[in-house]
């Protein structure tokens, strides 16, 4: 839907891709813990910066660095898929863990 998006709307539109470096994932088959320590993983670099949140605009980025690689990325029920973050975000949100969402009830 973004590049149909990106296509229509030219500069207007910001797309922005979530990468969260490790944490729980929850999917229909259960649970499971990840961490993407290896070079190989957009969340990897990322991490390097040592924070533990923030946007990363890549718009205004303009160094031949990892975000000119082709570096992968977790996908749904832990599948990964390969891009280069350039090519397919404006910018990116990190997040160095993810817990399981947790319901607030009513008091």
């Amino acid at each position: 839907m973004g590049h149909h998006l990106k296509k229509a709307y030219g500069d207007k539109y910001y797309s922005i891709g979530a990468v969260v470096y490790s944490g729980k994932n929850l999917n229909y088959n259960g649970t499971f813990e990840f961490e993407h320590n290896d070079n190989n993983y957009l969340a990897y670099h990322l991490n390097q910066f040592q924070k533990e949140k923030y946007v990363f605009d890549l718009r205004n980025h303009n160094k031949i660095d990892f975000t000119s690689q082709l570096l992968l990325g977790m996908e749904s029920n832990r599948n990964t898929a390969k891009f280069i973050a350039k090519d397919r975000f404006d910018g990116l949100l990190f997040i160095k863990f993810s817990d399981i969402p947790k319901l607030i009830k009513k008091e």
